[in-house]
């Protein structure tokens, strides 16, 4: 799942990380850590305004897997599992496990370090890594055959299928096979400093593909972020752009139905507008939802500064033959300005 804040101006080269981001992955304060930027090896021609936060070191992103899995609860089951993978050479870096069911079944989930590990069908690590394997299939089934009487299945198509899956952390995964430059840093009052030459390289590839970014000034010409926490791969994305190039936060308060999101999704895609993040959640006792979009406007022939960008969005959601049915609100959250909490 991923989780995104307001978008923050970068004053100074520091984007803020929002608290809750930090206490989900119990980042604190002089902490070290290391920030990417990345690189398409073939759109080389793309903003490449992403850049990828993580405690996790280049050279230890190779070969990272998260493994989750259900079982009956019994005595011994995660010793047993454990154990498996120190004999095979793969080291568990966190756990998450917990009894749920009135205590009926169990769930476990791990993130691993595989970079010791050889499997005959799995390979090496350096292997795995020029074949981009995306699953340990092997590994999977001596799991599955290990705990078979353990393991709880659900019918899937007439067939029975485990509750066992081994994948890799392709984000992190990339971010060292695609990553163009690495910095290290440190958290400091919950806000990390850009490299210059990280922001300079941004700075410079919107500038060459909106030239109205260099006619900016002031406040106006600095960057914005917008700062998401992917809690799966145990990562901070932070997406990187400036006023004026057909990037916008905004939020839809709709009725909870059937298709909400597909209409949605729909009608801007029909506005050629891309859609970066989205997250999306019940309130009001589940009768409306709300939904925040991090989106960019990507059609050429049609060049929008904020505001008729704004515009462009309130007649998608109001004029659409759905603004009834769904009751659509489109609400425009202001930028966030962090003086030391959230």
């Amino acid at each position: 799942m991923s989780l995104f804040s307001y978008n923050q101006v970068v004053e100074n080269k520091m984007v803020y990380i929002p608290r809750n981001f930090r206490a989900f992955f119990g980042w604190h304060d002089h902490l070290g850590m290391y920030l990417s930027s990345l690189q398409h090896p073939v759109l080389k021609e793309n903003l490449a305004n992403e850049l990828i936060l993580s405690t996790v070191p280049l050279t230890d992103r190779l070969d990272l897997w998260k493994f989750t899995a259900s079982f009956r609860d019994r005595k011994g089951i995660v010793k047993e599992l454990s154990n498996i993978f120190k004999l095979l050479n793969i080291n568990i870096l966190s756990a998450k496990v917990s009894t749920v069911d009135q205590n009926r079944y169990l769930n476990v989930e791990f993130d691993m370090d595989c970079q010791l590990y050889k499997g005959y069908f799995d390979k090496e690590t350096s292997a795995r890594k020029k074949n981009k394997h995306l699953y340990l299939d092997e590994l999977k089934n001596l799991i599955i055959a290990e705990f078979i009487e353990d393991v709880l299945f659900v019918n899937s198509e007439k067939k029975a299928r485990p509750l066992v899956k081994i994948k890799r952390n392709l984000p992190l995964f990339r971010s060292c096979v695609e990553f163009k430059s690495f910095d290290k840093v440190n958290l400091l009052d919950g806000r990390i400093t850009i490299p210059s030459e990280m922001l300079n390289d941004i700075t410079e590839k919107f500038k060459n593909q909106y030239p109205l970014v260099s006619n900016l000034k002031g406040r106006r010409g600095l960057p914005i972020a917008s700062v998401a926490a992917d809690f799966e791969s145990y990562l901070i994305r932070i997406f990187l752009f400036f006023l004026d190039t057909g990037h916008l936060h905004f939020r839809i308060k709709a009725k909870n139905k059937v298709g909400a999101i597909a209409t949605m999704s729909e009608l801007l895609y029909d506005a050629k507008i891309n859609i970066n993040q989205m997250f999306s959640r019940p309130v009001t006792d589940g009768n409306y939802a709300l939904t925040d979009f991090l989106i960019h406007h990507v059609d050429p022939s049609e060049v929008l500064d904020d505001n008729q960008l704004r515009k462009k969005l309130k007649d998608c959601f109001n004029k659409s033959r759905y603004k009834d049915y769904y009751e659509f609100e489109v609400i425009f959250p202001e930028m966030k300005k962090y003086n030391g909490h959230d």
